[in-house]
């Protein structure tokens, strides 16, 4: 009875040693799930090290345990410290800089002066995008009807790829028929995902073709349905300051456009970046609207905001201020107007304070500059000029 009664305690003792093994296991494959999960949340990096911990405490005060019975066979269990993997990177601007071949490489680009630097306590991109696979099929979106305008294409999307939007975003060119094939192509860059959709042009039938807005309508063609889920569009004589990559999780809106802050305080937006799920429909709509315009110069910022003005989305004024307004002392929503500058977004180049487009100012007004000007309002031109330089030399020839 003795030895019966022994060789049941012993058989216990086992089986008490082998539940308390399948807790431990369980403990790690419960806290390793729950550290996966929460490497979905970059701005918590010390919750996997909290998980971790846990799971390593639970198996201390199982060992604890199995050590109480004084069983001479004890079995041990080790956490690993590789039960999680290690959060994924974040995007950095300097692999990016890295991974860009542009021949403007080298070119040294005015430096921006310190009331235009973005703020120390900013948070990046990088940490506020979600950093797990989006599904959806994103893309930045330009277009062009002429030589000119492929080339400010081609600056804005190394623009783009500069400010730190991955390779894996393609930038589409909606590029006019009537343009030459040996000129669109300066836009392919498969290396840099740049990519190139021919549409047919778009002409405003109530101006001549020399008229600087005469093809401005081709623009509207981005609403087209190609396969993007959503696409932020960009004018191409503008000028970014700040990744844009966050305008792709807002909300859902027919769009979202800057409010004209230099129009009225009204609703009223500008149509230099929109923000869009691209739709047939208003397309659709928009090509009825244009059967019969209102007047001849009548462009796309005119029928979008005819049509949409009350239904879109909203922009604050600082995503995209006009060249020659940046040196206004408007704060809006900041402290400063060095602060407004600091978060701005994009520069759009428009005529005033006695200069025009880039490519129709001369260049001398680098040498004479307004002391009274910020010197930011010369840094956007020689930026535009130093890119124009190295990326479309073709131009003159």
């Amino acid at each position: 009875m003795t030895d019966e009664g022994g060789g049941s305690n012993n058989g216990r003792r086992r089986t008490q040693i082998g539940a308390l093994v399948l807790f431990a296991v369980g403990a790690v494959a419960i806290d390793s799930s729950l550290v996966a999960k929460m490497r979905l949340r970059p701005t918590n990096p010390d919750l996997a090290t909290l998980a971790t911990s846990n799971a390593s405490q639970g198996l201390a005060k199982v060992a604890a345990s199995i050590n109480a019975t004084d069983i001479s066979d004890q079995h041990t269990v080790t956490a690993s410290p590789n039960s999680t993997s290690p959060p994924p990177p974040t995007y950095n601007l300097d692999s990016a800089a890295a991974q860009d071949k542009s021949p403007d490489k080298n070119t040294e680009a005015p430096s921006v002066t310190e009331s235009t630097s973005p703020p120390t306590n900013s948070v990046s991109i990088a940490a506020a995008t979600p950093c797990f696979p989006d599904p959806r099929r994103l893309a930045y979106m330009l277009y062009a009807t002429d030589a000119r305008t492929v080339c400010n294409a081609l600056l804005m999307a190394r623009n783009i790829r500069e400010t730190g939007t991955p390779v894996s975003i393609p930038i589409v060119t909606l590029v006019a028929s009537d343009v030459a094939p040996d000129v669109a192509n300066h836009l392919v860059d498969t290396a840099n995902n740049f990519v190139v959709e021919r549409v047919a042009p778009w002409k405003q039938s109530g101006v001549e073709w020399s008229h600087e807005y005469a093809m401005s309508l081709t623009k509207l063609r981005i609403f087209e349905e190609r396969g993007y889920d959503k696409v932020i569009y960009l004018d191409s004589d503008a000028w970014i300051q700040r990744n844009l990559d966050h305008l792709f999780h807002l909300g859902d809106a027919v769009f979202w456009a800057p409010h004209a802050y230099y129009l009225t305080e009204n609703y009223v937006f500008g149509s230099t970046l929109l923000v869009f799920a691209p739709s047939n429909t208003v397309i659709a709509a928009l090509e009825k609207a244009l059967e019969s315009p209102p007047r001849p110069d009548y462009f796309d910022m005119d029928v979008l905001n005819d049509l949409y003005r009350l239904d879109c989305g909203y922009l604050p004024s600082h995503y995209v201020v006009l060249s020659y307004t940046l040196n206004d002392n408007a704060v809006w929503s900041f402290t400063s107007k060095a602060e407004r500058m600091a978060h701005t977004y994009v520069y759009h180049y428009s005529p005033g304070l006695g200069v025009g487009k880039p490519w129709s100012t001369p260049r001398s007004i680098l040498r004479n500059k307004n002391p009274a000007y910020d010197p930011l309002f010369y840094d956007l031109f020689a930026r535009y000029w130093d890119h124009e330089d190295a990326l479309c030399s073709w131009l003159r020839q």
